[in-house]
């Protein structure tokens, strides 16, 4: 029986070497970060945000995703318990390292999900213009926060921003029973 995860992690090394032509060649990379997010979301928020997107959209093209990287460039929020921080240039490299990886067993294209709203981009930027230009591979990034911006004035939500009403409904229809909407503030 074939497995039907999308993860990476889940599967042979049989099955991901079966799963590189199926998925043309495509894999999914989400990013994320550990840190606070109000006192009703958890501190893992930004990459369950971006693995549960990952994990959607490899299901319904029949890609692989890989697993997530739970932390991202935070040193804004180490005011508060619970934020794990790494430097950017470190995020870049491992993003580099990753696609490298994933490149020596088949992949050519890469979709960088980032749920670490905007803050990441600029490294993963930097890590998708070298993989292009070393490996000789596609890379997109995907993030969610610009893609709300073309919808909240429609839905009536304030600004995107952070531990706001988007990353606050996804959590809520994702991951309801760790959200603790009685905590939350404007």
């Amino acid at each position: 029986m074939e497995n039907p995860s999308p993860w990476l992690q889940d599967l042979t090394w049989q099955e991901v070497e079966a799963a590189v032509e199926k998925s043309n060649r495509t894999i999914l990379l989400p990013f994320g970060s550990t840190e606070q997010h109000g006192p009703h979301l958890p501190v893992g928020t930004d990459t369950m945000v971006a693995l549960t997107l990952a994990e959607d959209a490899a299901k319904k093209a029949g890609v692989l995703a890989a697993p997530p990287l739970w932390f991202g460039w935070s040193p804004h929020h180490m005011v508060l318990p619970g934020t794990i921080t790494i430097r950017p240039d470190l995020l870049a490299e491992i993003a580099f390292d990753m696609m490298a990886s994933l490149k020596v067993h088949g992949f050519e294209h890469f979709v960088l999900i980032n749920g670490h709203r905007i803050v990441n981009i600029t490294w993963l930027q930097m890590a998708g213009e070298r993989a292009k230009r070393e490996l000789g591979v596609k890379v997109v990034i995907f993030d969610p926060a610009y893609m709300s911006k073309s919808i909240v004035k429609s839905l009536g939500w304030g600004e995107v921003g952070h531990a706001e009403e988007i990353e606050t409904s996804h959590m809520m229809h994702r991951f309801p029973d760790l959200v603790k909407l009685d905590r939350a503030v404007d």
